[in-house]
């Protein structure tokens, strides 16, 4: 079996863009097409109160909330390309 490797160039503008465009249902998508990922990626990552976190690509925030609530003693940071998603994860955030 021959493998073929495909080729990408990563476009920030176009990215971020994209990302602005869906935003707006960002949240429901995920909780459809991607919570039972998440919780499996939050039970294989084994929190513990009082760690540092990094949540690379942390979105809208749906996964970085539960993170909190496992750590909320620890440092937690969240970073994302798209600004808006970001803006999206501070207007969903409790606190």
């Amino acid at each position: 079996m021959q493998m073929k490797i495909l080729k990408r160039k990563l476009d920030h503008p176009n990215t971020k863009k994209n990302y602005k465009n869906v935003v707006w249902f960002y949240d429901f998508w995920s909780l459809l097409t991607e919570s039972k990922a998440a919780q499996k990626v939050i039970d294989f990552a084994a929190i513990k109160n009082g760690q540092n976190i990094l949540e690379v690509a942390c979105g809208t925030g749906v996964v970085f909330k539960k993170i909190v609530r496992q750590n909320p003693d620890g440092l937690n940071l969240g970073i994302d390309l798209s600004p808006d998603m970001l803006n999206k994860a501070r207007e969903n955030w409790p606190g």
